[in-house]
């Protein structure tokens, strides 16, 4: 039984959560845009040197890595008091996919797992085409971080016209995931792991991201496990193609 104590205790530890998310935020906000500017200064003013591209660009990435973090926290904050806002717009599912790869970027160089779509839809998606894009950048990285190495991880679009849905799944061929876990891998900061998959960081929030995403516009995830091979997507309404936000 959960007593008043705990849930105070619950309650004080998420304001602090979200206290240190919106303090972190301005100061990588404005890290991330002075890099930014340097980047640009680099390629259309003086050339640099390669050791300070290198660390120029390790700065950068690794600013806006954390800038992500915090954004994800806040929302994930946001959805539990009701505060989550989403920007709504017509979007191609197809941009969200290609948002979900790049953002995925950092994962894939660090090892040699390749990703391919496939797939497609003629539908729209009438959503927040970020946060979208972020929810799929965490199954990719989810998927790129567990598959074995010199493999390949797959993101299928896919539409059931039936029930107006559209849904993006990746997978990837790993020694998959005990099924009986399928659904509390998206329960916030569950960092378990399946056996035969090797070792990687995260804070667990990546799967309680996807979800809370999916269901603020009204759709909902699930889970494919089985032995060599593992399956996550989330599905959201869709309609007959209008005029999407350009990708």
């Amino acid at each position: 039984m959960i007593n008043a104590s705990d849930t105070d205790a619950a309650a004080r530890r998420g304001a602090f959560a979200s206290m240190i998310a919106h303090e972190l935020r301005t100061p990588l906000t404005a890290a991330y845009g002075a890099l930014e500017m340097m980047s640009r200064a680099g390629v259309t003013s003086e050339p640099i040197d390669a050791r300070t591209s290198l660390l120029l660009d390790l700065a950068h990435r690794n600013t806006h890595r954390l800038l992500r973090i915090v954004e994800d926290c806040l929302d994930l904050e946001a959805d539990s008091d009701d505060r989550l806002i989403l920007c709504r717009e017509d979007v191609a599912p197809a941009c969200v996919a290609e948002l979900g790869i790049q953002g995925s970027r950092d994962a894939r160089e660090q090892t040699d797992v390749q990703v391919e779509v496939r797939g497609g839809s003629s539908r729209v998606v009438t959503g927040d085409r970020a946060r979208l894009g972020r929810a799929l950048t965490h199954l990719v990285q989810n998927a790129v971080s567990f598959a074995p190495r010199g493999t390949q991880v797959s993101v299928t679009i896919s539409d059931d016209v039936s029930r107006g849905m559209t849904r993006f799944a990746v997978q990837d061929r790993g020694a998959g995931v005990d099924p009986r876990l399928a659904h509390e891998l998206f329960r916030r900061f569950d960092c378990r792991e399946a056996i035969g998959r090797r070792r990687v960081g995260g804070l667990g929030m990546g799967l309680a991201y996807v979800r809370t995403i999916a269901e603020a516009h009204d759709g909902r995830v699930g889970a494919g496990l089985e032995p060599g091979r593992t399956t996550f997507w989330f599905e959201v309404p869709s309609t007959e193609e209008r005029t999407p936000h350009p990708g």
